[in-house]
């Protein structure tokens, strides 16, 4: 393996458009939600714009202003929906390749999302299970998400390196 000068010893990166191309899952899951409920759906390529600040934003985006009354029952529906689903997301080309050299060159990993904890440890341990994540952080109570930069500094320091010395990949 070619020697390499990393100005970093650690990275910390984003699921969603980063590491997993998990866009159709999303869109799919939505709409199926919303045509139960006699909601409009919206093209797969639409809710990249709607994606990245959680899900709650998400249906806030979605759905039609008449339709905000049902917003908690669309949440916890889209829930189990995209539970099912997520199974059909994909790492990106390219994605394995380089969790392989970055591990091979120890660099520390570990993953920071906006989507739900559970969700966000499930994907990337069905997706990447073959590297060694040192952290692994969805949304949870109490933790305010990205992009403030306490859960990404909570990641360094359990790598064990300043901020300084690590990389942020993705939003």
């Amino acid at each position: 393996m070619p020697e390499y000068n990393m100005p970093f010893r650690a990275v910390v990166f984003d699921l969603d458009g980063t590491l997993a191309d998990s866009l159709e899952g999303i869109a799919s899951a939505m709409n199926t939600v919303l045509s139960e409920h006699g909601l409009p759906h919206h093209p797969t390529e639409s809710y990249r714009l709607m994606v990245g600040e959680g899900v709650e934003t998400l249906i806030q985006k979605a759905i039609p202003p008449s339709a905000k009354d049902k917003t908690h029952v669309i949440l916890n529906e889209y829930r189990g929906v995209y539970a099912r689903k997520m199974q059909e997301t994909q790492a990106f080309a390219g994605i394995e390749d380089m969790l392989s050299t970055l591990t091979a060159l120890q660099i520390h990993m570990s993953v920071l999302s906006n989507k739900r904890d559970d969700f966000t440890v499930a994907m990337v341990n069905a997706l990447f299970r073959r590297w060694h994540f040192v952290g692994i952080r969805g949304e949870r109570v109490g933790v305010p998400r990205k992009p403030h930069p306490g859960a990404a500094l909570e990641l360094a320091a359990q790598m064990g390196v300043l901020p300084s010395q690590c990389a942020f990949v993705g939003d």
